[in-house]
């Protein structure tokens, strides 16, 4: 028997308990935002079935099911994708003239933007790391 046994099974189990733990999160992210919008819906049958639809959504992410971690991860990339372009424009620039503010200088940005795409794209790694090995060796 090798004494490296032990460390060689929990580091072939870390990356889906980590995919396991950052859809939890998301899924009490997603919960708590459709309770929200549930709780603001005043009556209207269009937020009501929009609210029990996101929290079936969350209810999938936390069962660790494949098509929610995928969606999931998608919404990832695409807001990975999109977000620079919505704060790092001229328009943006423009609307804070327009508020009688300077606009917050590109390293500012970046500060905050770097970590926040690394997060993204990490986490849509992970959500969809070895969704075909996973669902065999269920």
């Amino acid at each position: 028997a090798c004494c490296c046994a032990p460390v060689i099974f929990t580091l072939k189990l870390m990356p889906l308990r980590l995919q396991q733990g950052i859809a939890l999160c998301y899924a009490a992210v997603i919960a708590g935002w459709a309770i929200w919008r549930l709780w603001e819906s005043d009556g209207q049958p269009g937020q009501i079935f929009l609210s029990l639809l996101v929290m079936a959504f969350a209810f999938g992410l936390a069962t660790n099911r494949r098509i929610p971690r995928r969606l999931a991860a998608a919404v990832c990339l695409m807001v990975a994708l999109i977000a620079p372009f919505g704060v790092i424009n001229p328009f943006a620039a423009m609307d804070f003239e327009a508020m009688g503010q300077t606009p917050p200088e590109l390293n500012a940005i970046l500060a905050w933007m770097v970590p926040f795409e690394i997060f993204l794209l990490a986490s849509a790694y992970i959500l969809d790391y070895g969704s075909k090995k996973s669902e065999e060796t269920r």
